[in-house]
């Protein structure tokens, strides 16, 4: 495990973990907000060389400490190597969800290729860990033979949904005992390989191994999603008045996939099946902030003028008291924060919490010179994508550090990264 390169980590420590959300009393496993927000609370700033890699959660090597990882997924699960990893809260636990999976050619002395539908598909993993900062022991879904499976996708219908290349789980939720998850699927006429062009809601009562669709949720403006539940009633402003609701940011796949703005949709949590139910964030009203909405995805408004919106994750953190979005982008290169104090903003100007030049050279390659690539790939340039935000924090009463994971491209892998805030008030 890395340590911190901010020399004052030590200095505010203790730090207070915290869960980003509590359980319900009324609906366990569902996240709920403050009743209120602190409007005289400022605006978090990243604090500089306070962002590190924490450790790799997947493969077999680490090739930057030239040590085996802690999850040892090659020897555990069959899993050389993988990316994404969007997490959510279920049952108690964190779960996690991982992209395009390439399996080892071995596993317990068999083929660990032969029996998978097709060599890259995903896989779904658990932690009952709280402590990131020890990094977080992972537990596979598994096949018979003890590898981990992939996650089956069927219509209402029980037609199986193609899970191929290019096709993944990007976000989930949790209510009681069932597994919700968005998949992004499809191709562009054409491109059998090209990147996804619609988004399915999926549900599952086996713990993330086999999903029935609930329904088609986009092929337009929301293919990348990341999703909360919450409170209506902790939100004024939503179209909602009361009872459970989805909160679903999206941005757009197909030509525009890492090319979109990001958008806002709302639904019941009662009506998930009912997609006359979903409401779009439409914009500002004339003058003010307040929000207006529209039973129509085409009128959709951007919550900030963007072109390079691909995979994304928002969250509240009740540390800083804000919503915070994390996405990659080109310019500004490398991982990008946003803040707001409503889901629908007005969200802040972008910091730059990770740039790989800056704060990757010791575990991202770059050809030619250093020998952090995967085998056969060492003409291949790493790059940062798919910073997801952990359902864990830590504060204190100054800084607040946020976890999340990050997919490096080369090696293909996951790492799971931290980054502090300041947490500054106006009196």
């Amino acid at each position: 495990m890395m340590v911190s390169r901010d020399p004052g980590v030590a200095a505010v420590m203790p730090l207070l973990i915290c869960l980003i959300g509590a359980c319900a009393a009324s609906a366990p496993g569902v996240p709920s907000l403050p009743t209120a927000i602190d409007h005289d609370r400022q605006a978090a700033v990243w604090i500089p060389e306070s962002t590190s890699k924490v450790c790799q959660l997947t493969g077999q090597l680490d090739r930057q400490t030239g040590d085996t990882t802690l999850n040892e997924t090659g020897f555990r699960f069959g899993l050389y190597g993988t990316d994404l990893g969007a997490s959510f809260e279920y049952q108690g636990r964190t779960e996690f969800l991982f992209g395009d999976t390439q399996p080892t050619e071995h596993f317990g002395g068999d083929d660990n290729r032969r029996w998978r539908p097709q060599e890259y598909n995903d896989s779904v993993a658990y932690t009952l860990g709280t402590d990131p900062d020890q990094c977080l022991v992972l537990q596979f879904v598994t096949g018979p033979s003890g590898a981990y499976a992939s996650p089956e996708l069927r219509s209402q219908s029980g037609e199986p949904i193609s899970l191929g290349d290019f096709e993944v789980p990007i976000s989930g939720f949790g209510i009681g005992n069932k597994m919700y998850v968005f998949f992004a699927i499809g191709h562009p006429p054409g491109q059998p390989r090209g990147p996804y062009v619609r988004s399915v809601l999926g549900c599952s009562t086996d713990g993330g191994r086999t999903f029935t669709e609930v329904r088609d949720f986009s092929a337009a403006r929301f293919v990348n999603v990341a999703a909360a539940v919450t409170d209506a009633s902790a939100l004024p402003g939503l179209p909602f008045n009361g009872g459970k609701v989805l909160l679903v940011w999206g941005s757009a796949g197909g030509p525009r996939y890492r090319l979109s703005a990001p958008y806002l949709a709302v639904l019941p949590l009662s009506k998930l099946a009912a997609s006359s139910d979903t409401q779009y964030f439409a914009g500002f009203a004339p003058g003010s902030v307040a929000p207006r909405w529209s039973a129509r995805e085409d009128q959709a408004a951007p919550l900030f003028e963007s072109h390079c919106v691909g995979e994304l994750s928002a969250r509240w953190n009740p540390a800083v008291g804000r919503w915070l979005m994390l996405y990659a982008c080109a310019d500004p290169h490398g991982v990008n924060l946003r803040q707001a104090e409503r889901p629908w903003g007005p969200w802040s100007e972008p910091q730059v919490i990770f740039n790989d030049a800056r704060d990757g050279r010791n575990f991202m390659h770059q050809p030619y010179s250093d020998r952090l690539s995967d085998p056969g790939r060492e003409e291949t340039a790493a790059s940062e994508y798919a910073p997801f935000l952990l359902p864990l924090c830590k504060h204190n009463r100054d800084r607040a550090t946020i976890y999340y994971t990050m997919s490096t491209w080369n090696p293909y892998e996951v790492v799971l990264m931290k980054s502090s805030l300041t947490v500054p008030y106006v009196r």
